[in-house]
């Protein structure tokens, strides 16, 4: 097997806490031809210091700053401007590794012909548990065309399918693909945007990365305000498979529309007054352009078209009945 170039991708801000144990995993990987990228955004503690001490012990580091503080999106994006490997791994600087994680996903892509690899997480709260990875020798694995493939980003949790970190993406499959800035939904665009150009997708049962629990991430803040952004993003990725998936596409916007309600509902119980009529108008808009889908769609099953369009008409006033006790134990 030849041992192809792997472009590691790190986003680093502020994170000087975790960076020498992140950094440890990721250079005693068994996959030794890489060449990792630490995006360095400006970090106001001694991180930008802890990584120039890590270059300097491994030829393998490069590191590189932004002129200003932009975000992760930024970071990444400037790192894939200066990439030279043929697979590309992103991972995040407060987490760990699996010694054999990307070793793993380069012989799948290999072996399978595959134009992604994935992996499955162990989380672990910061500070009280550490991950938990596969220590089975059970190579089990699934390979997925792409109908299957996108059909993940309708799972009722779609973390797998929108994470970066779990997965090993060929340079070739997001050659002139970048992060949305400014929105904390960045990775599962990108994967979206990926996903129409996958034909071929594997996925092995182990669980290689290890993902840190923060409390003051934006999955672990749970009473932040990010309804705007996430109503938002469910129709970026309706967009995105309207114009490649009709079918697909279809079935997609029934979903987000569901999504959209329930996010309403939060909005609700939580006095988020603006991010609630503008979830209110995106519904409506979006519901309107569900019928227009339903009128001209090529689906043959008109039977189950009309009870989607009827549970799509009335998911808000349902899942507002369904969800108002759940929310009220969990804020108040």
């Amino acid at each position: 097997m030849k041992y192809e170039l792997v472009s590691v991708i790190v986003p680093v801000y502020n994170v000087s806490e975790y960076l020498d144990e992140f950094l440890n995993t990721l250079c005693s990987q068994t996959y030794k031809n890489l060449e990792i990228i630490l995006s360095e955004d400006c970090s106001t503690d001694n991180s930008l210091e802890i990584c120039n001490d890590w270059a300097n012990k491994d030829s393998r580091i490069k590191v590189i700053q932004s002129t200003k503080n932009g975000g992760v999106s930024n970071a990444r994006n400037l790192a894939l401007d200066k990439f030279s490997g043929k697979y590309v791994y992103f991972a995040d600087p407060d987490d760990v590794l699996h010694p054999d994680l990307i070793e793993i996903l380069v012989n799948h892509i290999v072996d399978h012909n595959a134009d992604i690899a994935l992996c499955h997480e162990s989380a672990f709260k910061d500070g009280i548990s550490l991950p938990s990875f596969t220590t089975t020798s059970d190579d089990a694995f699934t390979i997925e065309n792409h109908a299957q493939y996108i059909e993940h980003f309708a799972d009722a949790f779609t973390g797998p399918i929108g994470w970066t970190w779990n997965k090993l993406y060929p340079a070739s499959l997001i050659k002139g693909l970048y992060f949305e800035p400014n929105t904390a939904y960045q990775d599962i665009l990108f994967n979206a945007l990926c996903s129409v150009r996958i034909k071929r997708a594997v996925w092995t049962n182990k669980r290689l990365y290890g993902y840190r629990i923060r409390s003051e991430s934006i999955t672990g803040a749970g009473t932040k305000d990010v309804a705007t952004e996430a109503a938002n993003v469910y129709i970026k990725i309706f967009e995105i498979f309207k114009s490649t998936d009709e079918s697909f596409s279809f079935r997609y916007l029934l979903f987000a529309l569901a999504k959209i309600a329930r996010l309403r509902v939060q909005c609700k119980l939580n006095s988020w007054h603006k991010s609630e009529k503008h979830i209110k108008d995106l519904y409506n808009h979006y519901y309107d352009n569900y019928k227009k889908l339903f009128k001209y769609s090529s689906e043959p099953n008109k039977i189950t078209i009309f009870c989607s369009r009827f549970l799509a008409r009335h998911c808000f006033p349902i899942f507002y009945l369904v969800v108002k006790r759940e929310f009220k134990h969990k804020y108040n």
